[in-house]
C-alpha cells in the first residue's frame, strides 16, 4: 500500500506552489498526522485541539481516505481582541481499495485516531480449473 498526498491539480506550477505553501503556510499545521503501521491496520493520528465531533467528517472515495476539520468561533459577540478565527482544513490519503465498513475512528483529548485496515491482495479463483 502506497500512502500519497492527493494531487489538487495536474499544472506543475500549481503542485509546486502548493508544496511551498504547505511548508511555509500556518494553515498547513493544522490537523497534523502521525501514521502508524500496524499488523493488519494503519493507524492515522491526528491533532484536531479543541473540536468536537461534530467539527469533523471522514470519508474514504475512490481509494482516499479524507479527513475535513472546521474550528469556529461565535461571529455574534463583541470582540476587543481575536485571535483565534474560523478554520478549515482536508487531508486526503491514497489508502487503496479496503472495505470501508471497517474502517473505525475515535475521538479523544484532541486526538482523532481513525484505524484503516490494510488492503489485501489475495489470489482469488473466480472460476479455478483443476490440474490433473
Amino acid at each position: 500500500m502506497y500512502i500519497m498526498r492527493k494531487r489538487t491539480s495536474n499544472n506543475l506550477f500549481d503542485e509546486m506552489t502548493n508544496l511551498f505553501n504547505d511548508t511555509f503556510n500556518t494553515k498547513s499545521r493544522f490537523l497534523k498526522t502521525d501514521i502508524v503501521e500496524q499488523d493488519n491496520t494503519y493507524m492515522f493520528t491526528v491533532e484536531v485541539p479543541g473540536l468536537s465531533k461534530k467539527d469533523i467528517s471522514i470519508s474514504f472515495e475512490d481509494g482516499y481516505l479524507t479527513i475535513t476539520a472546521q474550528s469556529s468561533t461565535s461571529s455574534d459577540e463583541n470582540f476587543i481582541q481575536r485571535e483565534r478565527v474560523t478554520e478549515s482544513a482536508s487531508r486526503s490519503f491514497y489508502v487503496g481499495n479496503i472495505q470501508e465498513e471497517k474502517i473505525k475512528a475515535k475521538l479523544d483529548n484532541g486526538i482523532l485516531s481513525v484505524f484503516v485496515p490494510k488492503e489485501t491482495k489475495e489470489f482469488e479463483c473466480k472460476k479455478c480449473i483443476s490440474i490433473e
